[in-house]
């Protein structure tokens, strides 16, 4: 590697130290706020739980997850904690932190498309990530569907 080369490197460096810094703040903040907007009850286990947050992770990977949605979900959370300070929250102050941000357009949006990705890590089949062992399908007398898939298709909307 030629000097500049490395001084470039060492240039941007605190860019990706802090650009993956929130990128984890993210989802820190998607995995605290989904089981406050789906949160584990008598009758179910919470979205983290079901497994929300690995179908999340899993399905923002795919070629078929739409750019727009990605887009939305990640810089709403990064929002939440911006404006709120989310994390540090007790589960009283983020639900409330929650209803406040979904009273703006942008938190609106953000709530609508990131509880129907809470939904679909629930219901969708667990070899996508979500449905840890079936829970979600069981707890809400659904046996899944049959032939099951033996191998992975298209994650998001096809």
């Amino acid at each position: 590697m030629i000097r500049r080369d490395f001084l470039k490197v060492f240039l941007l460096l605190p860019f990706f130290a802090n650009a993956y810094e929130n990128k984890k703040k993210s989802w820190l903040v998607l995995k605290s706020s989904a089981d406050i907007i789906f949160p584990a009850s008598i009758f179910s286990k919470s979205a983290t739980e079901l497994g929300v947050i690995e179908y999340l992770k899993e399905a923002i990977k795919s070629k078929y997850f739409p750019k727009r949605e990605k887009k939305i979900i990640l810089n709403g959370a990064k929002e939440l904690e911006g404006r709120y300070k989310f994390l540090s929250l007790d589960t009283n102050q983020k639900e409330k932190a929650i209803k406040k941000f979904s009273k703006t357009p942008q938190g609106r949006v953000w709530l609508i498309v990131y509880t129907r990705y809470i939904l679909e890590g629930i219901f969708c089949h667990p070899i996508y990530g979500g449905n840890i062992d079936k829970n979600g399908w069981r707890e809400f007398g659904f046996v899944g569907g049959k032939p099951e898939p033996k191998k992975r298709y298209g994650l998001g909307r096809v």
